[in-house]
């Protein structure tokens, strides 16, 4: 998680609720989770399956990635 928190600059009570960590109420949870899958499908299907896409690349350090 501290991942997260250094590539989009948010703590995890941004995704979490606090002390219900399993809980799924939070819509960024959800869009997190397609997120996750949607860089691992472009390691994985474009780049050989190196880890070289990450939030990081859209988001800078920011919650909401800006536009180009």
């Amino acid at each position: 998680m501290v991942r997260f928190q250094s590539e989009l600059g948010v703590k995890c009570d941004h995704c979490h609720v606090p002390n219900e960590w399993e809980k799924d109420d939070r819509a960024a949870k959800q869009t997190a989770r397609k997120m996750i899958l949607m860089v691992r499908a472009i390691n994985r299907d474009h780049l050989a399956g190196k880890t070289e896409v990450s939030c990081r690349i859209c988001h800078g350090g920011k919650p909401k990635p800006e536009a180009p």
